[in-house]
């Protein structure tokens, strides 16, 4: 058999989920021909599909490093191993070759950003993203966003939160996300009229963002049924499947001691999750966590150096 014939074939083993077939079909066209792109991707996915990981990881390696002066092949493949939460270190390392040979890329260094971060590499995430702005990326006013969420989530600095925030704004000043961003720092602080005025200019540039005006009523205070702010909630509310905007709707109902209008509210938001979210499945569960263990070997714990004075708390 031809290359396209033994493709042709594994591609009908596939249709008809006789993967057993297409496995060995597979691998013979990349003996003859281990360039060959599309029955690699094939191959992955066939692994996938029969629950060995570790082959389709091995699979997507290969495919990296035969991309590797590929942005957008890099992304694409990139973009299935967070879906599939494997190991990001191949795809660091495909990044990092790409970069290694267009260093003046700002979409190769913001890609490879975003990445680091997603691999808990939050330093080197921040300084790749500052190569970026320096290589003139555009929007980048997304860009100090980005900086100022891991400043936020994961370093803890309000202080250069807020700087990159504010740069962005310099950069756009309609640029809803950073008021939205500036209102959640003011929340957390305990600073209620900060984060209102902030949210409230969000909603000023974009009216439609129900996410921010679930958070505008959570920390707005109801006092009456004719506040135009419960008023707008309840416009809003009558087609959302927003669960947010269901729970804020239903802490102003609260707050006004509209016990059944708030209990209908939560109900509602209930269901909206429980549509949105996957129904427990513990074999799946716990092969999320096994995937987790796997990643976390003594040398990618090595790699991110550090002292911490925080306790951590493990429960299960």
């Amino acid at each position: 058999m031809t290359i396209n014939q033994k493709m042709q074939a594994a591609v009908a083993a596939i249709r008809q989920q006789r993967f057993s077939q297409a496995i060995p079909l597979l691998n013979d066209v990349l003996l003859v021909d281990p360039s060959h792109l599309q029955a690699r991707w094939m191959l992955l996915q066939t692994y996938e599909s029969v629950g060995q990981a570790d082959k389709a990881i091995g699979q997507l390696e290969q495919m990296l490093l035969q991309v590797n002066q590929d942005l957008a092949a890099i992304d694409q493949l990139a973009a299935h191993a967070l879906q599939r939460g494997y190991p990001l270190k191949p795809v660091l390392m495909a990044f990092s070759k790409f970069l290694a040979r267009q260093p003046r890329s700002a979409n190769g260094n913001f890609n490879y950003a975003w990445h680091l971060a997603k691999d808990g590499q939050f330093e080197k995430a921040i300084s790749r993203y500052q190569q970026a702005l320096k290589l003139g990326i555009g929007s980048a006013e997304e860009v100090h966003l980005n900086i100022a969420n891991i400043y936020t989530d994961h370093l803890h600095n309000t202080d250069q939160a807020k700087s990159h925030l504010a740069q962005a704004l310099v950069l756009n000043p309609m640029y809803s996300n950073a008021f939205f961003n500036l209102g959640n720092l003011a929340e957390q602080r305990g600073l209620r009229d900060e984060a209102k005025q902030m949210f409230g200019k969000c909603l000023e540039i974009d009216p439609d963002n129900q996410l921010a005006l679930a958070r505008l009523a959570d920390a707005h205070k109801f006092e009456s049924t004719a506040d135009p702010l419960l008023v707008r909630l309840q416009a809003q509310e009558k087609n959302s499947r927003d669960s947010d905007l269901h729970y804020a709707l239903a802490r102003a109902y609260e707050q006004l001691d509209m016990f059944e209008q708030a209990w209908a509210c939560f109900s509602k938001a209930n269901e909206i999750d429980a549509q949105t979210y996957p129904v427990y499945d513990r074999t799946r569960t716990e092969a999320f966590f096994q995937q987790i263990q796997n990643q976390s070997s003594n040398e990618w714990m090595a790699s991110h150096a550090g002292k911490s004075h925080e306790t951590v708390f493990i429960s299960g």
